[in-house]
């Protein structure tokens, strides 16, 4: 076995040096880290999370409108690997989005612009896991590191979803923690942020106040994560409060930052179902503008999905 060489810190000059200001990919989740994003199952995420990554991808140039959402940086590349749905599906996804923003010259302008930069794999039926029932790495694994390696500006790493990623047994510490450590290393390496989506136990649903604890499986997928962002369903208690009845009530969606080790908190937004699954911010109570409301109840086509 090869020598090992410690790393020491040197305590003075850190007392001395000016602190380095982090870099965040998205509000308090800062590059080189590894975050969760957690719902129940037909909540968003994987739109939110496609959507997110063109709002990376556009940085500060151009805001499409998800909540809470804000960011700096200058155009960058984002790595988008889903394992639940197939290209045919994603490509259903994306003409939503497009054709909710086409008669927005400037943000249909940016999408067009950032098809090249943002990269998707659909690997659902392809039989793909990254880290097997030992723990170890796989050649999908291999493939995606080696990818986003290759990627120079990369920014944004997204794996649709942690179940799916492995083979391991999600309620063990220890083996999470060496499932975690992969991502880790991903990230580190690249210097990208990875954003792993994940769902919520069942004590989590219908519980606005569960935070981070509403993450399913073993305590150590929120311990070793450094940024836990959840989407929640509207509530009935707080559509009572908006006076919004029980069916429209469920095209609200509430972001909140559950956890972040590098950040400042967050405030909460509320995102709004669009035509297709399209997330729009909006504060619940407004009139819908853009749809028609008898549309929105019968929503099925478009690329909407109910992510499980």
């Amino acid at each position: 076995m090869a020598d090992i060489i410690l790393s020491k810190i040197d305590v003075l000059t850190a007392f001395l040096k000016k602190p380095v200001e982090r870099d965040y990919v998205l509000p308090s989740f800062p590059l080189g880290k590894v975050g969760i994003l957690a719902s129940a199952g037909g909540t968003g995420k994987s739109f939110y999370a496609l959507q997110a990554a063109f709002q990376v991808a556009a940085g500060r140039c151009c805001n499409f409108d998800l909540g809470g959402v804000k960011v700096k940086n200058e155009p960058a590349r984002v790595l988008f690997i889903s394992l639940e749905d197939e290209a045919c599906d994603i490509e259903s996804r994306l003409n939503a989005i497009w054709q909710y923003w086409k008669d927005d010259e400037e943000r249909r302008s940016w999408l067009d612009d950032l098809s090249d930069v943002v990269e998707i794999y659909g690997l659902a039926g392809l039989g793909a896991v990254l880290i097997d029932e030992d723990c170890r790495s796989t050649s999908y694994y291999d493939a995606i590191y080696n990818k986003s390696m290759s990627m120079p500006g990369l920014r944004l790493i997204i794996i649709d979803t942690l179940r799916r990623a492995h083979d391991c047994d999600e309620n063990n510490n220890g083996s999470m923690s060496r499932v975690l450590r992969y991502f880790e290393i991903l990230a580190k390496n690249t210097g990208a942020a990875v954003l792993l989506l994940h769902h919520e136990n069942k004590g989590g649903f219908g519980d606005a106040d569960a935070g981070a604890s509403a993450v399913r499986g073993a305590s150590a997928i929120v311990d070793n994560a450094r940024y836990v962002m959840r989407l929640q369903t509207m509530l009935p208690k707080d559509a009572r409060e908006r006076d919004i009845d029980d069916d429209m009530r469920r095209f609200w969606v509430r972001a909140s930052l559950e956890k972040s080790n590098y950040g400042p908190p967050q405030a909460s937004a509320w995102l709004r179902r669009s035509a297709g699954g399209v997330m729009i911010n909006g504060e619940p109570g407004e009139l819908i503008k853009k749809e028609n409301i008898s549309n929105l109840r019968n929503i099925n086509g478009n690329g909407w999905r109910n992510d499980n």
